[in-house]
């Protein structure tokens, strides 16, 4: 299990997500997607942001 305090590479978020790494790089380069950094180069998503990301995607079924 992670904790909220890890960080992922876009590779292992988008795994994480159940998205393409491309999805994410999209996203990202339009400023929309969960919130990430970059140490150098190299994008990093905290794992508390990807699942604040998971809940704030989620939405009630309409009866």
């Amino acid at each position: 299990m992670l904790n909220d305090t890890e960080y992922l590479r876009r590779d292992q978020a988008a795994k994480f997500l159940g998205l393409s790494k491309s999805t994410l790089a999209n996203w990202a380069s339009e400023g929309r997607g969960p919130t990430f950094h970059k140490v150098g180069r190299i994008p990093v998503y905290p794992v508390a942001e990807l699942r604040r990301f998971i809940e704030s995607q989620t939405v009630t079924p309409v009866r």
